[in-house]
């Protein structure tokens, strides 16, 4: 069991390096590395596919989101409902409404941690997603737009 302490917000846990992929067209995010893990993704409208591991404080993001599971059926999840509006994924949702489901220039780059506390990576992954979304909208001035309200 992993040595605790909270009291100055130190968890005990060895907190893995922060890097995402490359950035995957929509259509080709079957190539991402972290498909079939879980994780955290970001999606991102740009006009040219930008080169090297993803800037996960980008301004053109769209979306920061995680799953627990496999980042591929979670990702397939959002594209459904950004197509097409009718399936359960807000974000994806709200993206259809703002685009009228316009995928062109869309990109994803993906997260998947690696840590010794197998316990702790889903709270991780869930608490990797709110931070992120916090240090947008500290860059930013606000969060990215399909994790709006």
């Amino acid at each position: 069991m992993a040595n605790v302490d909270t009291s100055h917000g130190y968890f005990g846990i060895r907190i893995p390096k922060i890097e995402f992929s490359e950035w995957y067209a929509r259509d080709d995010v079957k190539n991402n590395p972290h498909r079939n893990q879980p994780g955290v993704y970001i999606i991102a409208r740009f006009v040219h596919k930008p080169e090297g591991t993803a800037d996960y404080n980008a301004k053109e993001i769209l979306c920061v989101g995680e799953t627990t599971r496999d980042i591929h059926t979670r990702l397939k999840q959002f594209f459904r409902a950004a197509k097409n509006g009718k399936t359960n994924h807000n974000p994806g949702k709200k993206f259809f409404r703002k685009f009228s489901g316009n995928l062109d220039n869309i990109y994803v780059a993906s997260f998947s941690p690696e840590l010794e506390e197998e316990h702790c990576l889903d709270p991780f992954i869930r608490y990797l997603e709110r931070k992120l979304i916090l240090e947008y909208a500290i860059k930013h001035g606000s969060i990215p737009f399909c994790n709006s309200e």
